[in-house]
């Protein structure tokens, strides 16, 4: 899954580089599964559902790769399966075709993705949860942000499986479609993140920050040192915010527009104001800084604003950086 996933975006860096048309699911998907029929002498493939959204117009274009079709949550209706016939899985046959297909979403509609963990899932007397279950859990649901969609279903896994073994994983994603407001010729895209007290996350801050930078045209340094101030402080509720050693989850917030980008992080951790750390200087040559000191004065530097508050037992630390463009930004090297 992982050369897969690698697979997928430099197809489509190569696609950007080299043609002039837009990208296709259909070819991208024949592209990928060549390389991966290409010595799979252990018989390996993959399910993939790729969907390639217009934010403008509404229009999905996939392509089905042996995935469970996903949920479509009409606005104020109920939640239903898409017409998305599965073709063969990646890997499987080297000269497979697919074919694209296209789906209109209104203002409002959400779509829902899912792994078949989710309704294959068992409780202790072996009851499947089911398609009609998870239909009814979505339609329930609908109107509810996309974070509280996926909550929704996992919770709703969890109390139906019990104490009953997990024996496939239970991933899910969901989106819903606001068309973008234009206002006094500003727009603004928001997108939030449900991350693990896991390092290795931090990776999709990084691209969901590339991914907002390029859709607004931030200038890569403000990007990049915003990027860098957004590692050290997710480093240190990953590290410092909980003590127990279990598995906790919080919420990054990344909101872009034509004059800044902002970063919030919301954790449920113990309380810690990150600005109040001392600035312990250069560490001697050949040391490790002091955790929470060299690194907090850089992002002091790096950003516009830095911003803590403590609500409802919840720490929110906000991080603002503004376009290199706009007068009075500080021009810093990280």
């Amino acid at each position: 899954m992982a050369r897969t996933r690698s697979l997928v975006r430099i197809t489509v860096e190569l696609w950007r580089e080299w043609r002039s048309d837009t990208i296709q699911p259909g070819p991208l998907f024949e592209a990928v599964n060549r390389e991966l029929c290409q010595n799979n002498d252990d018989r390996m493939f993959v399910t993939m559902f790729l969907g390639l959204f217009d934010t403008q117009t509404g229009v999905l274009s996939f392509v089905n790769a042996g995935h469970p079709p996903p949920h479509l949550l009409r606005a104020g209706g109920d939640a239903a399966q898409i017409d998305a016939k599965p073709a063969l899985p990646l890997g499987v046959r080297r000269h497979a075709k697919f074919e694209g297909r296209t789906l209109a979403l209104q203002p409002g509609d959400a779509l829902f993705v899912c792994s078949d963990g989710v309704f294959e899932a068992l409780n202790e007397k072996g009851d499947l949860f089911s398609i009609e279950r998870l239909n009814r859990e979505l339609s329930a649901a609908n109107g509810a942000e996309p974070i509280e969609i996926v909550r929704v279903i996992k919770n709703a896994v969890d109390t139906f499986t019990g104490a009953a073994p997990k024996a496939d994983d239970v991933t899910a994603l969901a989106l819903r479609w606001r068309p973008v407001e234009q206002k006094s010729g500003a727009l603004t895209r928001s997108v939030d993140l449900l991350i693990h007290n896991d390092l290795a996350e931090i990776a999709v801050i990084r691209d969901a920050l590339d991914q907002l930078g390029n859709e607004l045209g931030v200038p890569p340094r403000v990007l990049m040192q915003l990027q860098v101030a957004a590692d050290e402080i997710v480093s240190n509720v990953v590290k410092y915010s909980w003590a127990d050693g279990e598995k906790h989850e919080f919420l990054v917030r990344i909101t872009a527009n034509e004059g800044g980008v902002a970063l919030d992080i919301f954790d449920d951790g113990k309380p810690f104001d990150p600005r109040g750390a001392p600035d312990s200087g250069r560490p001697p040559s050949g040391t490790r800084p002091a955790p929470g000191g060299v690194g907090i004065q850089l992002v002091k530097k790096l950003v516009d604003d830095f911003a803590y508050e403590r609500i409802a037992g919840r720490n929110h630390t906000r991080l603002t950086k503004k376009w290199a463009a706009n007068p009075g930004v500080k021009e810093i090297d990280p």
